[in-house]
């Protein structure tokens, strides 16, 4: 699989350019509905669509009988996830996907939005996939979240700290504790950016808990790393 370069041209959440993007246009359905027209130029790729037009047609084309998205979805996402305005459309529909028991695992997921990222030509942003996280997260499926997390930073896409902490606090809330403390540990193993919430955060957890060097252990390491606390 092609990995994404990171860019010096990113923007506040990250972009990432997808190399050896090759297709001029995309498809939106088994009936080659063209809804982008991509050209390549040396400085990079420029696109030209419009999100609304791609969203109006998903909702008319998941209505028609028989028609199954496959691919579509996950190239709308990218679609949409290219403009502020329509980030929400993005959320919500994520959102809904990770309700439905018959979505595929979040691992397949993860590699769908990037191979459709290579094959189509888009920017990988990282936002697109905190959403599925945090999807995940909001669903209350904890583990379907946790193989999501490891899928991501297993591809080197790493989730914000934002998302991080407020997974760490809900796996906490449900009393899942030990596994909060292994998402944690991995987070530090990987470098992978904390700040002082998340260090309180498990300072808190241990300290119920009744471990109190365990807690002064996460002040130390973070202390060590910079972290204001």
């Amino acid at each position: 699989m092609v990995l994404a370069s990171f860019s010096k041209d990113a923007d506040q959440v990250g972009v990432f350019y997808v190399k050896h993007a090759n297709d001029l246009g995309v498809l939106f359905s088994k009936d080659a509905i063209k809804i982008g027209v991509f050209k390549f130029k040396s400085s990079g790729l420029y696109t030209r669509f419009s999100p609304q037009r791609a969203l109006d047609y998903a909702n008319w084309a998941g209505k028609q009988r028989g028609f199954q998205a496959g691919d579509s979805f996950f190239v709308l996402l990218h679609i949409l996830v290219r403009f502020p305005n329509y980030h929400n459309a993005a959320r919500s529909l994520i959102n809904n996907y990770v309700c439905h028991d018959s979505s595929p695992s979040c691992v397949v997921a993860v590699d769908c939005l990037i191979d459709c990222a290579e094959r189509y030509g888009f920017w990988l942003k990282p936002r697109l996939f905190d959403y599925f996280l945090n999807g995940y997260v909001r669903a209350q499926r904890y583990k379907d979240a946790e193989d999501c997390f490891y899928a991501l930073i297993s591809r080197r896409i790493l989730p914000c700290h934002i998302i991080l902490n407020n997974f760490l606090k809900c796996l906490i809330r449900a009393n899942m504790i030990d596994n909060a403390r292994c998402l944690f540990k991995d987070v530090v193993l990987k470098g992978i950016s904390y700040d002082c919430d998340t260090v309180y955060m498990m300072m808190c957890a241990s300290l119920r808990d009744g471990r109190v060097e365990e807690a002064e252990k996460y002040f130390l390491e973070a202390k060590n790393s910079g972290i204001k606390i």
